[in-house]
């Protein structure tokens, strides 16, 4: 590993290669320190709080990154609810298919019967129907008319 001095004194003679050369010289990177500052948001927000807290709550920057966390988790339930559904229209497309099949059947028999009845019935045995003795003597020869409750119009 490289101290600052070796790597300065190299990065120096690397310019001097590159201006010789004219060719690009390739930036240094950059020390840990400043790589840890810009790691995530909230650990450079709570690192540039005065006092260290990081809680603060009018911080646009927090308020943008719990909406986009929020987003996720909404993201992501809805990604499950939605496989969820999927599952169970899938189970509903299976129980309707085997509904229809049996209605098919059952329709099929239905007809089937239907023919043979049409084939082999007889008549109908009209004795077994029982008869009322109406007495017309009671009716009236004529309907009378009829009268609006309201009068004549």
């Amino acid at each position: 590993m490289m101290s600052a001095r070796e790597w300065g004194d190299s990065e120096k003679e690397d310019i001097e290669v590159a201006i010789e050369a004219q060719v690009e010289v390739p930036k240094a990177p950059r020390p840990n320190r400043m790589q840890n500052r810009l790691a995530t948001p909230s650990r450079t927000i709570e690192r540039d709080r005065p006092g260290g807290t990081g809680k603060a709550k009018d911080d646009p920057l927090l308020t943008i990154l719990a909406a986009i966390m929020e987003l996720k988790i909404s993201n992501t339930e809805l990604k499950t609810e939605t496989r969820d559904l999927m599952k169970e229209g899938v189970e509903l497309r299976a129980q309707l298919e085997e509904i229809r099949d049996q209605l098919a059947d059952t329709n099929e028999q239905l007809t089937i019967t239907k023919t043979q009845l049409s084939k082999t019935a007889s008549p109908p045995d009209l004795s077994a129907i029982p008869t009322f003795d109406i007495p017309f003597d009671n009716l009236p020869a004529t309907v009378p008319p009829r009268t609006s409750p309201y009068g004549d119009h």
